[in-house]
């Protein structure tokens, strides 16, 4: 099973038996081809990062255990052939956040146990090589405004305790994340859809609970543009694109 976000490339399934969580591509690097990556459950001890330069023909290994060892990785975000983010697991007390600025020959680690908490993180979106969100379990919705040099979480007093599974950006203002909270009065856990207009500055809820239907449980599933409008059983909401 794999779950890719953005492109779907030839000969993927050929190269690990392992679960991928999430899919990035980058600008051309020619008129034919692209910098892309995928990201995914650890293997030989390390959180798997896979990286292709022609348009997934053939694929490369990058990281190493020292930066994730024996974390899974679920969401990878690429701005360019040189800049990209991914994110996963809890590694050393606190959610890991990975960074490369060469392509992928090196990635390293961004934040502290100070401003990221100890919680799974989800979902990565990078808006331009300063700006980048990041979200995942317990509420946690964090940003950063200097390319990751520090992280600030987002307390909005409105959002229920939210686990996102997915974030997204329009431009620079507008940014949708999705993901579960427990409805006590109905004794479920409901999807749910917010939106900010500002860039994060406030928050809303979308949607109504007939078009946000429950979820059954509160593992993470496939990763969908859009709900199924036409059941209204359990869901969950884990992923969204703009």
């Amino acid at each position: 099973m794999s779950r890719l976000r953005y492109k779907t490339f030839a000969g993927l399934s050929a190269i690990f038996l392992l679960i991928l969580m999430a899919c990035t591509k980058s600008e051309p690097v020619n008129d034919e081809q692209y910098k892309g990556w995928v990201v995914g459950q650890a293997a030989s001890g390390f959180g798997t990062i896979l990286s292709t330069s022609n348009d997934g023909l053939t694929w490369t290994r990058q990281g190493s255990q020292s930066q994730a060892a024996g974390v899974d990785l679920y969401d990878i975000h690429g701005l360019d052939q040189n800049n990209a983010w991914a994110v996963g697991g809890i590694y050393m007390g606190y959610g890991l956040i990975l960074h490369t600025t060469d392509g992928g020959t090196n990635w390293f680690r961004q934040g502290t146990a100070v401003d990221i908490p100890d919680v799974r993180l989800y979902a990565v979106r990078a808006i331009d090589n300063l700006n980048i969100w990041v979200a995942g379990e317990n509420g946690a919705l964090l940003f950063t405004k200097d390319g990751g040099n520090t992280w600030a979480p987002v307390n909005v007093d409105s959002l229920p305790p939210t686990t996102f599974y997915s974030i997204t950006s329009y431009g620079t203002q507008a940014l949708w994340a999705v993901g579960a909270a427990a409805d006590t009065a109905l004794s479920d856990t409901v999807g749910l859809v917010f939106y900010s207009p500002d860039a994060g500055a406030t928050w809303t809820r979308q949607g109504k609970l007939s078009r946000n239907p429950s979820s059954a449980s509160g593992k993470r599933r496939n990763r969908s543009t859009c709900p199924n409008r036409s059941n209204r059983t359990s869901l969950l909401l884990s992923g969204i694109n703009a």
